[in-house]
């Protein structure tokens, strides 16, 4: 059985529609804008992407992708993220949105303006990135929120259990150091989890209502 009580925190909210990876082409943010006009679904532009999922394998052979994305929370990859939790209604806006997309796409005779390998290139002729980095091994326990622009990574909430949860990170707080090395979007995170190691503590800075705290963080394995 459902536990209502888990279903009431997240049932109910406006869908609003996160383009991650919007910064790899000029047009997205107009497209997106001209979506949401149509179908009255709110929408975010995300330039940066997470190279998390499966529209980096295009960007780094420098073809314009973004993914359509609703947030996180704290069951988010867990076991514990389990069929209670599918928004239904919300599925259907995300649908419409994305069906507006790829109608607009299609009808568009140019390619998009690629800004991944420098502004004014095209798909046709934009030259491929170098390839990722390796994977990272740690887990750190913080649900971004994907709509921040930072500078930091904002924790839309912090996972029970987790080594943040552990260390004292609190929903809001804002990461903004970790190892002496200044955290300025939720791409520069991801690159500074891949050098660390499980079992290792790190010492961070977060920003909390206008101060910074120190927080010592003992990292698990993914």
């Amino acid at each position: 059985m459902a536990d209502s009580s888990r279903q009431t925190a997240w049932q109910g909210q406006s869908v609003v529609v996160c383009a991650l990876g919007s910064g790899t082409a000029g047009e997205w943010p107009h497209i997106l804008r001209g979506v949401s006009y149509v179908t009255g679904i709110e929408s975010r532009g995300v330039p940066q992407a997470t190279e998390a999922s499966d529209q980096q394998s295009f960007i780094e052979r420098g073809v314009p992708g973004i993914q359509l994305f609703t947030g996180a929370h704290a069951d988010y990859h867990r076991p514990e993220d389990t069929a209670d939790r599918i928004d239904a209604a919300g599925l259907v806006k995300v649908a419409t949105f994305a069906k507006e997309v790829v109608a607009h796409l299609t009808e568009r005779p140019e390619p998009l303006t690629v800004a991944i390998a420098g502004p004014g290139t095209t798909a046709t002729t934009a030259a491929p990135l170098e390839p990722s980095a390796p994977r990272r091994r740690v887990s750190f326990g913080l649900v971004p929120d994907f709509g921040f622009a930072g500078p930091g990574v904002r924790a839309a909430s912090v996972v029970p259990g987790s080594p943040t949860e552990a260390a004292g990170l609190k929903d809001g707080d804002v990461l903004l150091l970790v190892e002496q090395t200044r955290i300025e979007s939720l791409a520069g995170f991801s690159e500074v989890l891949r050098t660390l190691a499980p079992g290792q503590t790190v010492q961070v800075v977060v920003g909390r209502g206008g101060d910074e705290i120190h927080l010592s963080v003992t990292l698990a394995a993914r």
